[in-house]
């Protein structure tokens, strides 16, 4: 049941994506013809939340509980597959949510591959997936290592720095016995 209700929620989203990106299209074609045209006025939940379109989806998404979020979009027309596709290849080019997004994509891939290679329409965006994604998780193995490596470094000086404390520690215990006598 809550795999259903997060299926809508993020139906809901792209709903919301997709008239703020027709507004914006039929702005920009206002603003054409007519340089003194108004914007249009955004969603009340973009307007509340001060967000825009595409992170209300992804926000959205990132409230689906792991367990459940497969299967959320595995219930979801193709039609939302297409948007979530293009939404993936734009959060991973800001590098929003990197594991999130590649864990999307490749169960998308994976459940409607026969569907999208039939579609034209998302070749590009598929290939400029391909590339995005390589590239984002290669910088983020890189980070990732780099902070692997200074954490076994700091690992490392401690563990000396450590022992060197316990050692003048207990040199210190047995001088101040055997000035007692006790030793």
């Amino acid at each position: 049941m809550e795999t259903v209700r997060a299926a809508e929620r993020i139906m809901e989203a792209i709903e919301v994506y997709r008239q703020e990106k027709a507004k914006q299209e039929d702005f920009e074609e206002a603003q054409k013809a007519d340089k003194t045209a108004p914007p249009p006025d955004r969603h009340i939940i973009l307007s509340t939340l001060n967000i825009s379109a595409s992170d209300y989806v992804l926000d959205v998404i990132k409230k689906v509980r792991p367990s459940e979020l497969e299967e959320s979009l595995l219930v979801l027309p193709f039609h939302y597959i297409c948007d979530i596709l293009i939404l993936l290849n734009e959060w991973l080019l800001h590098k929003k949510s990197v594991e999130l997004c590649c864990k999307c994509t490749f169960f998308l891939l994976r459940v409607h591959h026969n569907q999208i290679v039939a579609n034209k329409v998302l070749v590009n965006v598929i290939e400029s997936l391909n590339k995005t994604t390589r590239e984002v998780v290669k910088e983020v193995k890189d980070v990732i290592g780099f902070n692997l490596a200074a954490l076994k470094f700091l690992q490392l000086d401690q563990q000396d720095t450590s022992e060197s404390f316990f050692k003048d520690f207990t040199g210190k215990v047995k001088d101040v016995k055997r000035k007692r006598g006790q030793f």
